[in-house]
């Protein structure tokens, strides 16, 4: 049975892929050891990933990716886009040195150390889209079914830190996944 996780984007990064005018759709999801890109090593083929990003009390939906198979991530860079990174070629370095800093590229390249790449089918990318206030205190997220833990850090409908999402691919609840299903509103990632 498929799982809905959750990953939460920084700011910068968000930014950095409006600037690249990268509207989607979500092709990959990188992951690796750092906390601004961490593990996804628990996804399976049709698992859901929505990126998420924290913002003035708010918790945004940015896409959703139904992920088929996974790759390396040069193998992935490649085959999709028909790029060769040098092997002592830094990722950051790498997305540098590509015409326009990789503005073409976007999401498709990994911005720091990435050891795998989640492929799959996703939706656009939507920058404005919060989770309803009234729906925030009843996201759950943990490792198991009816072991989830309620998000921290939620008060009158606000989310006031986003530390609990940081740095880790959170598995959510069915509950939550519906929640997240509803406010991404697309029927080609359900």
């Amino acid at each position: 049975m498929s799982e809905s996780y959750v990953l939460l984007w920084a700011q910068d990064r968000i930014k950095w892929l409006q600037r690249a005018k990268d509207n989607g759709p979500l092709e990959v999801v990188f992951g690796g050891p750092h906390i601004s890109m961490p593990s996804i090593d628990r996804l399976e083929p049709g698992d859901l990933l929505y990126p998420l990003s924290a913002s003035k009390g708010q918790l945004l939906v940015l896409a959703c990716l139904k992920v088929s198979g996974f790759l390396e991530p040069d193998d992935y860079v490649r085959r999709k886009l028909g790029l060769e990174r040098p092997p002592t070629c830094p990722w950051n370095v790498f997305r540098r040195s590509l015409p326009n800093a990789g503005a073409g590229i976007g999401h498709r390249v990994p911005h720091t150390c990435a050891e795998l790449a989640a492929c799959g089918e996703g939706t656009e990318f939507v920058w404005n889209r919060p989770i309803p206030s009234v729906a925030l205190e009843s996201l759950r997220f943990g490792s198991r079914s009816g072991r989830e833990t309620p998000l921290k850090h939620v008060i009158d409908g606000q989310l006031q830190r986003a530390l609990s999402l940081h740095g880790h691919m959170r598995r959510a609840s069915r509950e939550t996944a519906e929640i997240l299903a509803s406010t991404l509103a697309a029927a080609s990632c359900t």
